[in-house]
């Protein structure tokens, strides 16, 4: 029975893992959004040879 719970912990401590880096990662994108796409516009204009029309 040890052993059985031993593996549920390793899996759900994955789990939270993985859930609150995805939850982390969206904040910071959602908070940095406007400087992300004013940074990437800013490249595209300075570079128009570049990129397509």
């Amino acid at each position: 029975m040890l052993e059985e719970m031993k593996a549920v912990k390793i899996g759900l401590f994955l789990v939270m893992l993985t859930l609150v880096f995805g939850i982390s990662m969206g904040v910071t994108f959602g908070i940095a959004e406007d400087s992300m796409q004013s940074y990437i516009s800013d490249g595209v204009t300075s570079h128009a040879e570049l990129h397509d029309e």
